[in-house]
Formats: structure tokens, sequence, C-alpha cells
């Protein structure tokens, strides 16, 4: 993906390559060192927008490098195995810890990760065309850096990307950046908004299009962002710890509840 976006002249999007060694069946990449402005840069909602530009020049893609072949990889089962193992720690959760308030969500995690076959060539077909993504949209994964065109945002960790629906990338990224941030919460519709516009789309939240962004939502937390916290919740120490962890499963089990509601109406 380094090279790809290089040789198409979106290289700023991602921390230029400088360098890999091989060493048999291990890759090191060596990478340019990006220098953030701030440590936490989200407060600020337009940055967050900035990074829903970028999202946009990314999916309109085509990138091609005549190596589509040994970037591919076997996606949708990946996705199954990391669905059914969230779903076996949301119920080891809630019979060892006692977690009794998420009890309602296991069936509606059951019902997801049984369909995630069906909601993945969903997502795909409502696309007109396949799209590369990063695959791994969250506050973590993005720098903002001082470049020519003045402060930009920097896409790290591309070690999931693929191709798939422009909504998981764009639902990941504003629903994880609302998990931390409330102003991104409360202009959610807004930034999602400009995603469309910026490529080009119709600015319109139908409830088709909410029933595919809440779904590829279900997909993020599935692959594997609520299996963690679901983990860090159940290795916290600390009563502090514990609230904070408490709160971010909650609220990824809010993605999962409006996705199941979502795709059983149809």
């Amino acid at each position: 993906m380094y090279r790809t976006l290089e040789a198409h002249g979106a290289e700023a999007i991602a921390p230029r390559l400088l360098d890999v060694i091989h060493l048999g069946a291990t890759a090191l990449l060596f990478l340019e060192w990006v220098r953030p402005v701030c440590a936490w840069p989200w407060r600020d909602v337009n940055a967050a927008g900035q990074v829903l530009v970028r999202l946009a020049r990314l999916h309109q893609g085509p990138w091609k490098t005549g190596t589509e072949e040994g970037m591919l990889w076997a996606y949708d089962h990946a996705l199954h195995q990391a669905g059914q193992a969230t779903l076996e720690t949301l119920q080891r959760v809630v019979r060892e810890q006692g977690a009794v308030q998420w009890q309602a969500a296991v069936p509606m995690t059951t019902r997801l990760v049984a369909a995630l076959s069906e909601i993945r060539g969903v997502l795909l077909a409502a696309s007109p065309h396949a799209v590369w993504i990063h695959g791994d949209m969250h506050p973590g994964n993005v720098i903002m850096r001082r470049g020519a065109a003045g402060v930009e945002p920097v896409l790290l960790d591309w070690a999931r990307a693929r191709p798939g629906s422009a909504l998981e990338d764009v639902s990941a990224w504003v629903q994880s950046l609302g998990h931390w941030e409330p102003q991104a919460r409360r202009l959610h519709d807004t930034l999602v908004r400009l995603y469309l516009l910026t490529r080009g789309l119709e600015p319109v939240l139908s409830r088709d299009f909410r029933r595919l962004y809440w779904v590829a939502g279900a997909c993020n937390a599935l692959a594997g962002a609520l299996q963690y916290h679901l983990m860090t919740f159940a290795h916290a120490r600390t009563p502090t710890q514990q609230v904070k962890t408490r709160t971010m499963v909650q609220k990824w089990l809010r993605v999962i509840r409006r996705a199941d509601a979502s795709w059983r109406a149809g």
C-alpha cells in the first residue's frame, strides 16, 4: 500500500516507505518518522473533518500497481473468526465478571456474527466499484502534521488495508472518535455528510444509508474493537479503570444494538 500510494502521487496520506528488509517470511518496514503538531488534536472537529477528506481521497482510487493479488487476504474468514472470538469473550465476561447488564447484547451479537458473510456481501454490493480501504481507522492511527499545504492528517498502520466498503472506514473513524470526543459525537451526521460531499455524493443520510452505515460499524466492532475493550475491562484492576473500560464497552455495544436493529428491519 505504501508503494502504491507513492506511485500515484498520494504519498502524503501515509508515512513514506524508506526501505524494506526481508528476513525469511518476515518483512521489516522502515518508515518516515512523522512529527505530530500535538498529542491530541481531535478536540477540534475541523481536524476530524480533514481526516474524512483524506479518506475520500483514498477511496476515490483506483490504486493499480499490478500487485493486487499479493495484497489480498481472506478477510471474510478472518472477520468471522474475530466475530466468533468477540462473542465468546462477551459471554465469558458476562458469566465470570458478573456483567449482567450486557447479557441482552449476547443474542444481538450472536445474530450479527451469524450474518457477517451476508452483511459483507450487502456492503460490497452497495458500492459502485470496489475501493481500497485503510481498514483500521481510529484516533490512535492518525497523526496531524505540518506539511507543505499546512496542517494535514497522516494515516498510520496500514496492515489491515484491503478492498472493502468505504463505510467501514467512515463508520470506524466517526464512531471511534465520538466515543472520546463529545463534540464529534454531537456533529456525527455533519461529519458523515462532509465525507459524502467530498466524494461528490448526495449528502443524504437515508434509511438505507443508515442501515449500511450501522452494519459497517458492527463489522468494525466484531473485527476486534469490542473484544479489545471487553478484555481490558476483564483485566481492570482499579475502580477508575473499570469505569473507563466499562464505558467503552457500552459505547461499542450501542453500535451492535443499532446494527442489529437496522439489519433485522431490512
